[in-house]
């Protein structure tokens, strides 16, 4: 009889129901359910089945079914924190265990499961229904807190409340017993920070996070926060430390045989950098490089479209958007192909209104996601087709707004 009221309301909570409610399933006054589960009295072997019966789960001993899904959840959590296959051995075995483990009390760690893969899938509908389940449990059942904490705050960053998603990883840290956890948590929180332009905790967090990932043998997670290292360092423009550090990447992914589309985003974050700096023949290798390893990715297209405008090569570039014009989907590369097509076409001509306007668009879809980088980047394109029509009166105004981007990217550094 340890615990029955505290495993009354676990399993009352977990059905969603009121004390009414369950009042009205077993014929128990719901002042004596409260008594039960505030544990003033022991409820009868009588009522203890009449409240089984109607919840559908055993509420006085430990059972086989509850030590299942323990095993089954800390497995689940060792691919998490591992960063390996979690969601597929989540859906490879979440419908054998619930029709094994129906009557278990631990059945909310499957709910659990169920709300860390929406989160990184962005279902947002499902998620928000079983965190606000998840957390009326977790007032009972601290044990799992911190992983549920972590992960609320990661959505809570998807959906742009900064704010609260620190709160969260604030206090997921503070109750955190397991170091693979916090360093999950400290990755997480990176996210935040670095949107919120506190650099130096950014670093402070991933540097910590790699440690502890290094030290428990997890590689892919030590390749993703190197890769949230390298673009730290991009963001502050220290160029050359970005693209060392991505070339760590590359050399982890490469030893440890991932996935080439992995070392492709990489060259193909070294080859971004180049075209920053202008320097167009450099960034065309970092792109044979990146398409050898994932042929024909939309932001490869692009890049390699504005490198061979840049480099004078007009038939090049119209070659390459008359291949791979139908692999650009999304309305962001659409805009963008939109965009270099039209330069393309009007190459040392002076440049129609249209694809100035084009420029304009993307420059300000840009700075209405506070991307200053990519805002910044586009302002010159604007401000170059205006100096080309002549028109240096607005070409001088979106300089002036290209510098405001540009101190905005660098003030809180």
């Amino acid at each position: 009889m340890k615990n029955i009221g505290n495993n009354l309301r676990m399993a009352r909570r977990q059905k969603g129901l009121t004390l009414k409610q369950l009042e009205s399933l077993t014929g128990i006054k719901f002042q004596t359910l409260s008594k039960y589960e505030k544990e003033i009295e022991t409820p009868t072997a009588a009522n203890i089945q009449k409240l089984e019966d109607a919840l559908g789960i055993r509420l006085t001993e430990f059972s086989n079914e509850d030590e299942e899904i323990i095993r089954f959840f800390q497995d689940f959590l060792n691919h998490l924190y591992a960063g390996i296959n979690y969601q597929k051995y989540y859906s490879d075995n979440k419908d054998s265990i619930k029709k094994r483990c129906s009557k278990s009390l631990k059945l909310y760690l499957l709910d659990l499961a169920d709300y860390i893969c929406s989160v990184y899938n962005n279902e947002y509908t499902n998620s928000a229904k079983l965190e606000s389940k998840l957390e009326r449990l977790f007032e009972l059942e601290p044990e799992y807190n911190t992983v549920f904490l972590d992960h609320k705050g990661y959505r809570l960053y998807k959906r742009g409340e900064y704010k609260e998603a620190e709160e969260c990883f604030i206090k997921a840290s503070s109750i955190c017993k397991d170091e693979r956890a916090r360093a999950l948590i400290y990755f997480h929180e990176s996210y935040v920070l670095t949107k919120e332009y506190r650099i130096f905790d950014a670093k402070k967090r991933l540097d910590r996070a790699i440690e502890i990932f290094t030290m428990c043998g997890y590689i892919k997670r030590v390749f993703f926060c190197k890769m949230c290292l390298a673009n730290l360092y991009y963001q502050n423009f220290h160029h050359r430390e970005a693209i060392n550090q991505y070339l760590s990447c590359i050399q982890i992914a490469t030893d440890a045989q991932f996935d080439p589309k992995y070392a492709a985003m990489c060259y193909r974050n070294i080859a971004w950098i180049y075209i920053v700096n202008h320097r167009y023949e450099d960034s065309m290798e970092y792109l044979k490089k990146a398409s050898a390893n994932e042929s024909n990715h939309p932001l490869q297209v692009l890049y390699e479209i504005y490198c061979l405008y840049r480099l004078n090569d007009i038939q090049g570039a119209k070659k390459k958007i008359s291949e791979n014009k139908n692999i650009i989907t999304t309305v962001e590369y659409r805009k963008l192909l939109d965009l270099f097509r039209m330069m393309v076409n009007q190459y040392r001509k002076q440049p129609e209104q249209r694809l100035i306007d084009i420029a304009i668009e993307v420059y300000e879809m840009y700075l209405q996601e506070l991307d200053y980088d990519l805002a910044s980047f586009y302002a010159d394109i604007v401000i170059e087709l205006l100096e080309q029509k002549n028109d240096f009166e607005r070409a001088n105004y979106y300089l002036k707004e290209k510098n405001n981007c540009t101190y905005f990217s660098r003030i809180h550094l």
